[in-house]
């Protein structure tokens, strides 16, 4: 098994695992035998791809007990520590439990690279948690969005997709397009601004609108300083496209602030 395969075999069962949970009825032998793989896996960094290192390696039995497995009956702590696999110097587990400890069990924030930095860990895991993260993203985002899309009809349901459209540093834009139903069409990113602020103009946020024959449009940003709170600017914009959309005669039914652990709805609070 060479290190390209081992790297997607590794990120497609992760990907699997994206609602993670530790109900339903565990395999535990199964479990304890992927813990002590991945234990002996410790101090195998930057090996996994050498000869030597390719004859039934620990990495190989890892790979082959988290495939087995169902990945919802994998704990957490197993998870991280099959992502640090082969890029830490040390044992995974150990590493992956302190981590999770550190970071208050928090997955969103335990998948963000920066997570990392301090534990002067290899780039390799860097890398790898830039890529699950992003794959989880975009598979949560593709399958809320593909065939039938959801009924957007409360605040709740928004954040539900919202969450997953706008994350990172600099503050995004997305736009969500509804058909006559308030049912997902399409997104489309029309802004990408600062640490502090994003800018866009109607043009950008309607023109993918009368191209899907969208009949609403919901409005969705992030505040990467963690504050859901609106700003001035957050004002600005929402009164903007709102009477953009009187004009087309397509509305903007909300404009949505998020943060991984808030969120803050104009229409909900009264303001469009």
């Amino acid at each position: 098994m060479n290190g390209t395969t081992l790297t997607l075999g590794l990120v497609g069962a992760l990907a699997a695992a994206s609602a993670l949970t530790r109900r339903g009825s565990l395999n535990l032998a199964a479990v304890q035998r992927l813990r002590q793989a991945l234990k002996a896996t410790a101090g195998s960094a930057n090996r996994a791809g050498s000869r030597a290192a390719r004859k039934k390696a620990p990495q190989d039995t890892v790979v082959e007990e988290i495939l087995r497995l169902d990945p919802k009956d994998v704990p957490d702590v197993l998870l991280v520590a099959t992502l640090l696999m082969g890029a830490v110097k040390g044992d995974p587990v150990k590493v992956a439990r302190e981590t999770l400890d550190e970071l208050g069990g928090n997955l969103q924030r335990v998948l963000r690279a920066q997570a990392f930095d301090a534990k002067g860990l290899e780039p390799l895991s860097r890398a790898r948690m830039v890529a699950t993260r992003e794959l989880v993203r975009r598979a949560n985002l593709r399958g809320v969005l593909a065939g039938d899309g959801p009924v957007l009809d409360s605040p709740d349901k928004v954040y539900d997709v919202a969450r997953v459209l706008s994350t990172g540093a600099r503050e995004r834009l997305t736009a969500m397009y509804l058909d006559g139903k308030n049912r997902v069409l399409g997104t489309r990113e029309v802004s990408l601004g600062s640490h502090r602020y994003t800018l866009a103009d109607p043009v950008q946020v309607f023109r993918p609108a009368v191209e899907m024959s969208a009949r609403a449009v919901i409005l969705v940003h992030n505040h990467p300083s963690g504050d859901a709170s609106r700003s001035r600017e957050d004002e600005q914009i929402t009164r903007v496209m709102v009477d953009a959309g009187k004009v087309l005669q397509i509305p903007l039914l909300d404009h949505v602030i998020i943060t991984p652990t808030d969120q803050f709805s104009f229409k909900a609070y009264g303001l469009m």
